[in-house]
Order: C-alpha cells, then sequence, then structure tokens
C-alpha cells in the first residue's frame, strides 16, 4: 500500500520496489560464503520474498518466528548465495 507518512514509508514497500532492488543487488555486496538476515511478515507477501530471493540467486529460509499483536506472524530468514 502507499505510505502516507515517513514512518510508513519505512514500513510499507508500495509495489515491493524496495524488495526487488534489494535482491537485484544484495549478491554484489556480499563476501564469499556471506549471509543476508531479513525481518518479514506475513502481512507481506511471503511467496514474492522467496521468488525473488531465488531468481537471484540465493537459498534459504526462516531460522526464527515470533507472533505480534494478535495475528501477525514475523519471521526471521537467512539467506545464502547457492
Amino acid at each position: 500500500m502507499k505510505p502516507n507518512s515517513n514512518l510508513a514509508a519505512a514500513l510499507r514497500d508500495e509495489g515491493y520496489h524496495t524488495l526487488n532492488k534489494f535482491w537485484k543487488n544484495a549478491g554484489n555486496h556480499l563476501k564469499p560464503g556471506g549471509r543476508i538476515r531479513l525481518v518479514f511478515s506475513d502481512v507481506g507477501d511471503m511467496k514474492l520474498l522467496h521468488e525473488l530471493a531465488q531468481c537471484a540467486g540465493f537459498i534459504g529460509g526462516a531460522v526464527a518466528t515470533a507472533k505480534y499483536a494478535a495475528s501477525v506472524m514475523i519471521d526471521i530468514y537467512e539467506f545464502t548465495k547457492r
């Protein structure tokens, strides 16, 4: 959804532009054997997260999960280059 403030912009990624840019460039910033850890919730498109990671040559999955508020699941993911 479109952010309506700077705070909302820190929490929202309209059209997933930032997530797409992140995965397109992530491999350029890792040392050999490096890994990425990121936090993502089920409020976002988790399937898209995995598709973008895979297309960028990364594999990985959730290493921790927590429930926030009444129903939001938050996962910490770890990805490495294939």
